[in-house]
């Protein structure tokens, strides 16, 4: 079967939601894409779609796929999204998805190309390891069902604020990039970045929750709100406020808060490798649903 990469334009986002729609009916996710989401995904800074996303079609013009490269140049990487209808993943369709991408990755300044699959798509792990990619992260999808035992009361001296818009782009934007700076796979947001993240439609500026003492700020939670679940999407602690169980404080705050706008489920990603976090979150009654490996190619120039 050979396959058609078309690149994406604006003409294109009616069949794009619906093929989107289709995958996540297919995975059981729970996930309905709106366009006004999508436009915004589409639309946010230093992201070129014209360029770098491509809608796949088979011979008779029925669509199957999408490829995604999203570029990340602050630290050389580029991650690479396929998404292939379930009647179409066979191992020569999945190799063609991955060798188009293999052969797009060679006209950018990138040191290492990253792509994340989930636990059962065997067929892509094999392609995978033939084209020399090694697994070197796994995430876990976790959940929480009843929201029940949680204290968000914090320790004397300690506040919650509200995100502020206009206001406090610059302090989130920097509490971020600290907090993050040594965590595997993470690029730096620019106040840029920020100032558009917190004005999509799935974020409230109230479910944007910062820490602070006499001085500064010292750690956060960014909830979103989906269709039919709230997501922990980031929460973080500045490194010398560690361990005094302000992480813990800053998760029962973001689940009072979906809770408090009528989302009895709620989700998250972690790092399997982040043991306190894990423990945290299974103490707090998240389970693990499903786990998401990342697969790394390192380019030799």
């Amino acid at each position: 079967m050979s396959l058609n990469f078309k690149l994406f334009s604006w003409e294109d986002i009616d069949a794009y939601i619906n093929l989107l729609n289709k995958i996540e009916i297919e995975n059981k996710t729970d996930n309905n894409h709106k366009l006004k989401q999508i436009k915004e995904k589409l639309s946010y800074p230093f992201y070129n779609p014209h360029k770098n996303l491509f809608i796949v079609s088979n011979n008779n013009s029925q669509n199957i796929g999408y490829l995604l490269l999203i570029e990340e140049k602050k630290i050389e990487r580029v991650i690479v999204e396929i998404r292939i209808l379930k009647n179409y993943q066979d191992e020569s369709t999945q190799s063609k998805f991955l060798n188009k991408a293999l052969e797009l990755t060679k006209f950018l300044s990138i040191k290492y190309i990253n792509i994340q699959i989930d636990e059962y798509e065997k067929l892509m792990q094999l392609c995978l390891k033939r084209n020399k990619f090694t697994k070197i992260k796994t995430y876990l999808n976790m959940q929480l069902n009843s929201l029940s035992k949680i204290d968000s009361k914090l320790p004397e001296g300690l506040c919650f604020t509200e995100f502020t818009l206009n206001k406090d782009e610059e302090t989130l934007t920097r509490l971020q990039n600290t907090i993050f700076k040594n965590s595997w796979g993470f690029c730096p947001n620019t106040i840029e970045e920020i100032t558009y993240k917190v004005r999509m439609s799935n974020t409230k500026p109230s479910g944007i929750i910062l820490i602070k003492n006499n001085y500064e700020y010292i750690g956060y939670i960014w909830t979103t709100q989906e269709n039919k679940f709230g997501r922990i999407s980031m929460t973080g602690v500045l490194p010398k406020f560690r361990s005094i169980g302000i992480g813990n404080k800053l998760i029962s705050k973001g689940i009072e808060y979906l809770s408090q706008n009528k989302y009895s489920i709620v989700k998250l990603e972690v790092d399997s490798a982040n043991l306190n976090a894990v423990k945290l979150y299974n103490k707090i009654g998240f389970n693990k649903l499903s786990e998401i490996w990342w697969y790394q190619k390192e380019l030799i120039n």
